[in-house]
């Protein structure tokens, strides 16, 4: 079965166990015969983006046998409006799957 998992909150690297649950998770379905893959498309609040951060764009790589694929920016334009941001992770999570 092919199983693609949208974690609410990942990796970065100011926090590197930050949403381990999600990778812990997609490990024992590999384990168990799926195919696993993990979308992350994140918003990253500004500073931490700044100071941190600074990778941007789409990137894919494999770990575990689990297939990542990442969308990471700082929340330069997102704000506090709840309609904005998720437009944006539409949109974000779009790009990755085309």
């Amino acid at each position: 079965m092919n199983i693609v998992i949208l974690p609410s909150w990942f990796r970065m690297k100011s926090n590197i166990i930050s949403g381990s649950f999600f990778l812990e998770q997609a490990i024992a379905m590999a384990k168990l015969g799926h195919k696993v893959t993990i979308i992350n498309a994140q918003i990253i609040p500004t500073r931490t983006y700044l100071k941190y951060e600074r990778d941007i764009g789409i990137k894919h790589y494999e770990e575990s046998g689990i297939e990542i694929y990442e969308y990471k920016t700082g929340a330069f334009c997102t704000g506090r409006s709840a309609t904005i941001t998720t437009k944006w992770y539409e949109k974000k999570v779009e790009r990755i799957l085309k």
